[in-house]
């Protein structure tokens, strides 16, 4: 979830919208991860479609992706 605000631990809900995602292969398996954002953000919540999202963090999500597909092997 793309967002402006901290989000300090992971047993929350949110209103997230998604706006696309990647394709990857994990072990021989497909792993869609999906790209959305947190709505009524600062600086996201006009954001409608990976596209809208600066080239920079995008290539930054999907590096760390691949950091974490290559970690489980």
């Amino acid at each position: 979830i793309l967002t402006s605000r901290p989000i300090l631990h992971s047993d929350i809900i949110v209103n997230a919208r998604p706006i696309g995602g990647f394709r990857m292969i994990d072990g021989g398996e497909a792993d869609d991860k999906i790209i959305a954002v947190l709505e009524n953000d600062e600086t996201y919540s006009d954001t409608q479609e990976l596209a809208d999202v600066p080239k920079g963090t995008i290539d930054r999500i999907h590096h760390y992706f691949l950091l974490q597909a290559g970690a489980g092997s």
